[in-house]
């Protein structure tokens, strides 16, 4: 028998499923073969942790403690939670508030362009005077 057509059956072998010239000839394999033979190992130590987890029986009073200490971390923040909210909170609103006044003035410092001087029409002259004197100054000649 070679170790694939062993490696293949090691499982039925197992397990009893395999007819008996079969399960003799995997027998003797595994006495001359070290590489299946820890092939064979490795499922029964595989079958014997599966064994185990199936044996092992949890803690029915574990969710309960798990749920109690749940309440009381939430409980604990609950208490110091407003204390904190009532200070932070107004903190946070006036810094965020003096930050958006001040970038609000820097930006509009930044973008705003250099006056440009530019020089004034004489008509614009005139009538601002007009508005400033008299219409009868301008009649008598």
């Amino acid at each position: 028998m070679d170790c694939k057509l062993c490696e293949n059956d090691l499982e039925r072998y197992h397990r009893g499923k395999l007819p008996p010239e079969i399960s003799f000839q995997i027998k003797e394999h595994l006495k001359s073969c070290p590489g299946c033979a820890q092939s064979y190992r490795l499922l029964l130590i595989t079958e014997n942790v599966i064994a185990e987890e199936k044996s092992l029986r949890g803690n029915p009073y574990l969710v309960t403690r798990i749920m109690a200490e749940l309440e009381n971390e939430n409980s604990r923040r609950s208490v110091a939670r407003p204390s904190v909210q009532r200070v932070l909170r107004p903190v946070l609103i006036t810094i965020s508030l003096f930050i958006a006044i001040t970038l609000g003035i820097l930006e509009g410092n930044l973008i705003r362009t250099s006056p440009s001087y530019e020089p004034v029409p004489v008509e614009i002259l005139i009538l601002n005077d007009s508005a400033v004197e008299s219409v009868s100054a301008f009649t008598n000649p």
